[in-house]
């Protein structure tokens, strides 16, 4: 894994630790469902996956799908379909995670890679754009991209 400017983390396929990979492709799996997903693994290894409409019901139904077990969340995927480049969830999903943990690792997709923020560092970066999810096409500029 490399970091790049603006603390995003690039997760190297080659390094990538097996619990992420399934943490990526359970949300990935997901979007069959709908067009966003949110998956979250516990400390125990298990993956909750939540899919709808919204970012901010995807994580509240993968959330709900683990109520019955109090563990915690350490880490968590956001998806969504047909995103181009880069797809972060909206203001109010991000206010949900930063509830569960500000310092959540967040894996989602930036510049084609996925990438792993901290919310709040996620949050910081999106400050002052607009809610709702950020899509970019290649080649576009955003706030969290690395300036070349």
């Amino acid at each position: 894994m490399a970091e790049r400017k603006g603390g995003a983390v690039d997760l190297d396929e080659d390094h990538l630790a097996p619990l992420m990979g399934r943490l990526i492709d359970t949300a990935k799996q997901a979007l069959v469902h709908a067009p966003v997903a949110v998956a979250l693994l516990d400390e125990e290894g298990r993956i909750r996956v939540g899919s709808a409409a919204a970012a901010l019901e995807a994580a509240a139904a993968a959330l709900k799908a683990g109520q019955e077990r109090r563990t915690r969340v350490v880490a968590a995927a956001f998806a969504q379909a047909n995103a181009a480049a880069t797809a972060v969830p909206d203001d109010a999903c991000l206010s949900l995670f930063a509830e569960i943990d500000a310092e959540l690792p967040l894996v989602h997709k930036q510049r084609g890679r996925w990438v792993v923020l901290s919310v709040s560092r996620l949050q910081q970066g999106l400050a002052g754009r607009s809610s709702g999810p950020m899509t970019t096409r290649p080649g576009e500029n955003n706030a969290l991209s690395p300036r070349e």
